[in-house]
């Protein structure tokens, strides 16, 4: 590569080092603070609050209910306007009663409905505080590991899940291109820059491949 253009592609990725660490800026600090605090439950100041509180309405469901747990769990959530993803459905054939759990970051919806009349038997609704929001941001993806049908249905829940892809890539393109920018800028003065990165290598393929195998 000619020196002009190794000027050029240093200054570029110079420049979109920094404008691509200053837009996802918010995002990191915004894992950074949900991690400290999911890891370190014990902190009362990081600790998150909820208050939970019953929801008046007088609002019937459409009945009988749907015999597909999704369809019926769309159908209340659309009466009661519920907004966000659903996160869980459950038949009780003793009570023959329906429940919904509809989950959004700031909060948690529980709805159940009496199958055949469609009678809302309880509205309830769980609240959290900024701590609170931060931990379901920093795992809320819409889908379940255990239920690999679940499908996201809330908007939000894509545009969330893109941006965290993009952040994703993100943050590989500013590893990159910050050991491309130390190689060339470092020069032969690279003693600690080496030891930093071996260290850290060492430690992350310890987490990785040793302790897996440790008894």
């Amino acid at each position: 590569m000619s020196p002009r253009k190794g000027l050029f592609v240093r200054l570029w990725t110079r420049k979109l080092h920094f404008y691509v660490g200053l837009y996802f800026l918010f995002f990191l600090w915004l894992f950074a603070l949900s991690g400290l605090s999911l890891n370190r439950p014990g902190w009362k100041w990081l600790a998150p609050e909820f208050r939970t509180e019953s929801v008046p309405t007088e609002r019937s469901i459409p009945h009988p209910l749907p015999e597909n747990d999704r369809a019926a769990a769309q159908l209340v959530m659309e009466t009661l306007g519920l907004r966000g993803e659903l996160h869980q459905t459950e038949r009780n054939l003793q009570t023959g009663t329906f429940k919904v759990w509809v989950h959004r970051p700031n909060r948690l919806y529980i709805a159940t409905v009496e199958q055949k009349t469609g009678r809302v038997v309880e509205l309830g609704e769980r609240r959290t505080n900024l701590w609170g929001v931060l931990r379901d941001l920093h795992t809320f993806n819409g889908v379940s590991t255990e239920d690999r049908s679940q499908r996201r249905d809330w908007v939000f829940t894509t545009i969330w899940t893109l941006s965290m892809d993009a952040l994703a890539v993100g943050i590989v393109f500013l590893v990159v291109s910050g050991l491309y920018l130390w190689i060339v800028r470092a020069g032969a003065n690279r003693r600690w820059g080496i030891v930093a990165l071996v260290a850290g290598t060492l430690l992350a393929l310890w987490f990785l491949i040793g302790v897996p195998w440790l008894t």
